[in-house]
């Protein structure tokens, strides 16, 4: 299982390295036209919006799935052992409920933005929010995984890979 999740990982982080070469050089291109060319590419500002939020996507799951993100951990830090791996517990359980949420709601937004176009792009919006319940699903299988080690290591025992 860990093997499989790790392959999914580097796949994620190797995709969201690419969508942000492709915005690095969008940007590239959008200022030699403009400052050289004497023109503007209008739909590039839509575009790059549309791939940010697919780069953050995957990214950040990637990120979900090492456990490298973010924390506030000094209070977790003060307890036991037995109360740490309580606490992790805990966060897993609300993540992963969290990311769940994400699904349902995400997949929403994106149906209702779907009526709605880019300025230059005049594709749905959608396009860009369908990110959301996607990023919602690859966390929700990521944080499975981590609860699963989480429960073991709360037991006493070391999480099997």
């Amino acid at each position: 299982m860990k093997q499989a999740l790790d392959k999914l990982r580097n796949l994620l982080a190797g995709m969201a390295v690419a969508l942000f070469a492709l915005i690095f050089c969008l940007i590239v291109v959008e200022i030699v036209c403009r400052n050289f060319l004497g023109f503007s590419l209008l739909w590039v500002t839509d575009f790059i919006q549309l791939v940010v939020c697919w780069m953050l996507a995957f990214g950040m799951s990637a990120i979900v799935y090492t456990d490298d993100h973010l924390r506030i951990t000094f209070i977790r830090e003060m307890l036991p052992e037995k109360g740490r791996r309580g606490a992790n517990l805990l966060c897993c359980a609300l993540e992963l409920v969290f990311f769940l949420l994400l699904v349902p709601y995400g997949a929403q937004m994106a149906q209702t933005k779907m009526k709605i176009s880019f300025t230059t792009l005049r594709w749905p919006m959608g396009f860009q929010f369908a990110a959301l319940p996607v990023f919602g699903a690859l966390c929700s299988l990521f944080m499975l995984y981590r609860l699963y080690r989480s429960v073991r290591e709360w037991k006493g025992g070391r999480a099997h890979d």
